[in-house]
């Protein structure tokens, strides 16, 4: 398979569907979230180094990486994220190279919490990781 940052996302959206629970994980971003929890990958900040090694392009960078639940019962919604604190990177690890979608994934996966939210008008709790890989195409 050829590495490619989109490829990655849809991959990480795959796994995210996979996990017990999970009602939504589509592979591009919706108008609406529909239904909860809901996970959301897209790519964050990265770079393009040209020519190193020679003939190639490396890309190193993120795949930001959110999971949603709407804010209803604030005990409630916390209990329901928590379960995927542990499943994602379990989930990342088991396959660091997300299905050859990208050559790996670089050093630590960063797990930013739980945040305040919202997604098309829907007030929402959410966890987010950061997920560095190295994607190196000819």
């Amino acid at each position: 398979m050829t590495h490619s940052i989109v490829g990655a996302i849809e991959y990480v959206q795959e796994l995210m569907r996979g996990l017990g629970g999970m009602r939504r994980a589509p592979n591009s971003p919706p108008e609406n979230a529909g239904a909860f929890p809901f996970a959301m990958a897209y790519e964050g900040p990265g770079r393009w180094i040209i020519g190193e090694p020679m003939g190639c392009r490396t890309y190193l960078g993120d795949i930001v990486l959110e999971v949603h639940v709407a804010r209803r019962d604030l005990p409630r919604d916390v209990d329901t994220l928590r379960r995927y604190i542990e499943d994602v990177p379990e989930q990342l690890a088991a396959d660091v190279t997300l299905n050859s979608t990208v050559a790996t994934i670089v050093g630590d996966v960063t797990f930013e919490g739980l945040v305040a939210s919202g997604y098309a008008g829907v007030d929402t709790l959410a966890y987010r990781w950061r997920i560095e890989v190295k994607v190196q195409a000819a």
